[in-house]
């Protein structure tokens, strides 16, 4: 009788307690973290065959999953990448629009009225920086 008890008192213990650890959101960012103060920004680069800038007209930068258009400010830092085939992509300032996991985002460029260049990027942040899980930066225009 006594280790009957001694089981039920047992068995209702260990029933009552809960796993008081939270379930971590895989793709979030949990707690607070320590970032280093630099500002990253991801450049597509696009050449030639001959390995020339490639210049493009205009281009834009979309979320794949609800066609959201990402503004690139375009300044006198942006002109000169421009200027060497090299496209602001994604910078840090981006970060609430992707998760650790990732969103796909496409790169879409135009040349004289026509679309030479569409191409898809998968982008993450490690919580501080933003990041290209996969997708090549350098782009050769034939």
């Amino acid at each position: 009788m006594k280790n009957t008890f001694f089981s039920l008192i047992l068995i209702f213990t260990l029933s009552a307690c809960k796993d008081k650890r939270k379930e971590v959101d895989p793709c979030g960012c949990a707690g607070s973290i320590n970032c280093t103060l630099e500002y990253r920004n991801i450049t597509i680069e696009i050449t030639d065959k001959n390995g020339k800038p490639y210049l493009l007209d205009k281009y834009k930068v979309t979320r794949a999953e609800d066609g959201r258009e990402i503004i690139i400010k375009t300044d006198e830092y942006t002109a000169i990448l421009q200027s060497l085939g090299k496209y602001l992509f994604v910078g840090d300032g981006h970060q609430s629009l992707t998760d650790k996991c990732g969103k796909l985002f496409r790169f879409t460029g135009w040349k004289d009225g026509k679309e030479v260049i569409s191409k898809d990027y998968l982008v993450a942040h490690d919580c501080c920086h933003i990041l290209i899980k996969e997708g090549d930066t350098k782009v050769v225009i034939n």
